[in-house]
């Protein structure tokens, strides 16, 4: 139930995860993006469907870096472009650094803990019942 939180909140940032030490969001084509979250076939657990909706449109904002958008269909990524929606349903401000970080660490709850909590990732939802969701979900992560 733990990695469920924390897959959450990493939601968007599913479809840079790399297995390279150097990874640098600034640096991956959306090409090269498009072609990892199409080849991990990156689907929402189980679990954690309760606080996802089916076809989420998420916004992902790297300062200084570039704007990405993702948006489910289904639970799965279905696609993964430059730029912002502007009918997102939720959106992820972090810093490069944090998006770099959580790419390579190996300690998902702690790092996500200490970049939220250091305020380089945050999670804006938009509506009354996203906001309630996260809100549950960032105040659960805090006491696990």
């Amino acid at each position: 139930m733990k990695k469920l939180i924390a897959v959450l909140l990493l939601l968007a940032f599913l479809p840079v995860v790399n297995a390279q030490s150097n990874f640098d969001i600034g640096a991956v084509s959306i090409e090269q993006l498009q072609e990892i979250a199409a080849r991990k076939n990156i689907e929402v657990p189980e679990a954690a469907r309760i606080l996802v909706k089916e076809n989420e449109r998420i916004n992902l904002i790297i300062s200084d870096t570039r704007n990405l958008n993702v948006v489910l269909a289904n639970y799965k990524v279905s696609t993964i472009n430059e730029g912002l929606l502007e009918d997102s349903t939720v959106d992820i401000i972090a810093t490069r650094n944090a998006v770099n970080q959580m790419s390579t660490t190996d300690n998902v709850k702690e790092t996500l803990t200490e970049l939220i909590n250091n305020k380089e990732i945050e999670v804006k939802p938009k509506g009354f019942f996203n906001k309630l969701k996260i809100g549950f979900a960032k105040l659960f992560l805090k006491f696990l």
